[in-house]
C-alpha cells in the first residue's frame, strides 16, 4: 500500500508542475501581449506612435520658418493676437504683415500672434514640442502646447496706396499713450493729448501742417513711461481726403506695448 501511495502522490506533484510552468508560460505571453514584460523582449508586442502627415511649412512668399519657439502663458513671446479661427500658416503672415508686423507665430494649432521683436525669453526649442496640426489645414504644423511655429518677414513694406488725412489710435494697453509720427526721418512731438487705455483718439495731421501732399509717414505709439513701438506700415498723406482714416489700435503693457494697423475708416470707395 506504501508503494501505490507513494507513486500516486508523485504523479500528482509531477502534474501540478506542469500545471504551474503552463500558468507561468501563459501569464508571460499576455504580459508580452501588454509591452509590460522585461525579460525577452524579442517576443513583446508594441503599437506604434501614430504618423502625422503635419509638416512644417518652411516658406510662406517672404516669411522664412525659424523653427519652433518656446512660450509662456503668462506673456506671450509676440504680443498681439489676431483673430484665426481657422487658421493656417499663409492666414496667419498675412494678418501679421497686414497689421504691419515682422514676426508671426502659431501655437496649439490655432492660435496666431505678431510681432516687431520677441520677448527676451523666447528661445529655440526641440522641434517635437510644435506637433499639431494647424485648424484650418491639418497638413501643416502650428506649434503646440506653449510652443510657437516661429515665422519671420524678410520682405519689405511697400507705401500704403489709399491716402489719408487722420489717424485714429484705440489704445487697449495697460497705459496712457501718445500718438507720433515718423517722417522724412523725423519723429514729430506728441500729437494730441495722453490716451488712457480703454479709450479712443482722432488725430487730425492736416492741423498740425507737417506733411507734404502725398508724403509717406509711419505712426508711432509713444507709451507713457513704457516702451515705445512704431508700426512698419507705411502710409500716404493728403489733405484731398479729410475724412480718411488710418485706423490703429495698441495694446500690451508698458514693457511689450505693441500697435497694429487695422485698416480705413471714412474713405471714399
Amino acid at each position: 500500500m506504501k508503494i501505490i501511495f507513494t507513486l500516486i502522490l508523485v504523479a500528482a506533484t509531477m502534474s501540478v508542475v506542469a500545471l504551474g510552468k503552463a500558468v507561468r508560460a501563459d501569464s508571460r505571453l499576455a504580459f508580452c501581449a501588454q509591452g509590460d514584460y522585461h525579460g525577452d523582449q524579442s517576443i513583446a508586442f508594441s503599437s506604434p506612435e501614430p504618423a502625422s502627415a503635419a509638416k512644417e511649412v518652411r516658406r510662406a512668399g517672404a516669411w522664412k520658418a525659424l523653427g519652433c519657439y518656446s512660450d509662456s502663458v503668462i506673456q506671450h513671446a509676440l504680443t498681439a493676437q489676431m483673430d484665426a479661427d481657422e487658421a493656417t500658416v499663409e492666414s496667419c503672415t498675412s494678418a501679421c504683415f497686414e497689421a504691419g508686423f515682422t514676426y508671426a507665430g502659431l501655437e496649439y494649432g490655432g492660435r496666431c500672434f505678431c510681432d516687431n521683436e520677441l520677448a527676451r525669453f523666447a528661445v529655440p526649442t526641440q522641434s517635437r514640442k510644435c506637433n499639431i496640426p494647424c485648424a484650418g489645414n491639418s497638413t501643416q504644423l502650428c506649434g503646440g502646447v506653449a510652443s510657437l511655429t516661429m515665422y519671420k518677414y524678410t520682405g519689405g513694406f511697400e507705401p500704403e496706396d489709399t491716402p489719408v488725412a487722420q489717424v485714429k489710435l484705440h489704445n487697449s494697453g495697460w497705459y496712457s499713450a501718445y500718438v507720433r509720427i515718423i517722417y522724412d526721418g523725423t519723429t514729430s512731438d506728441r500729437l494730441g493729448g495722453a490716451i488712457a487705455g480703454g479709450s479712443s483718439r482722432m488725430v487730425n495731421l492736416t492741423e498740425y501742417d507737417l506733411l507734404s501732399e502725398g508724403e509717406n509717414f509711419q505712426v508711432k505709439l509713444d507709451v507713457l513711461s513704457g516702451k515705445d513701438k512704431i508700426s512698419k506700415t507705411i502710409l500716404m498723406y493728403s489733405a484731398e481726403s479729410p475724412d480718411c482714416t488710418a485706423d490703429f489700435h495698441s495694446g500690451g503693457g508698458v514693457g511689450n506695448a505693441f500697435i497694429a494697423f487695422d485698416g480705413y475708416s471714412g474713405c471714399d470707395e
